[in-house]
């Protein structure tokens, strides 16, 4: 069994290292991201079985991302924000978001709601990556670098 590969994208470092720390000592591969373009650098790097995305970021919004990423994939998607009232949460999950986890959370809720998504993923015969496009500053600054990755969840399960 290969363990999940998440992509963590938040830039408070003090909860990226945090939020990372949990999820490696449960078993998870974490590649940390503090902007879009450094996810989209993420995504380059190999399958990725769940997005962690704050709303809040610099440049670029976590719900442009969100937007973007579901044009091209069905990667599991949970919105991570200090914007936790019940129409942000709505909102997020009508664009796209699989999950949404209010800030601050706990580790027990992080890891619960991360588990939920990986057997949603479980029950899928294959999970599609976008065609990611690698970005300088913004979502429409460089032209695009096609990766396609389709990866079978029985790998993770």
């Amino acid at each position: 069994m290969t363990a999940p590969n998440i992509i963590l994208v938040e830039d408070d470092p003090h909860l990226r290292t945090l939020t990372a720390r949990a999820l490696r000592e449960n078993g998870y591969v974490v590649r940390p991201a503090v902007s879009a373009p450094e996810m989209w650098l993420a995504f380059e790097q190999g399958p990725v079985d769940l997005l962690l995305l704050d709303i809040m970021l610099p440049r670029t919004s976590g719900i442009d991302l969100c937007r973007e990423i579901r044009r091209t994939s069905d990667v599991p998607i949970i919105f991570i924000s200090a914007k936790g009232s019940e129409t942000d949460r709505v909102v997020g999950l009508e664009l796209g978001a699989d999950d949404y986890l209010a800030k601050p959370f706990g580790t027990r809720e992080l890891i619960a709601r991360v588990r939920a998504a990986q057997s949603l993923i479980c029950s899928s015969a294959y999970v599609t990556m976008p065609s990611v496009s690698s970005r300088a500053n913004d979502l429409s600054s460089c032209p695009a670098r096609a990766l396609a990755i389709v990866r079978t969840a029985a790998s993770m399960c």
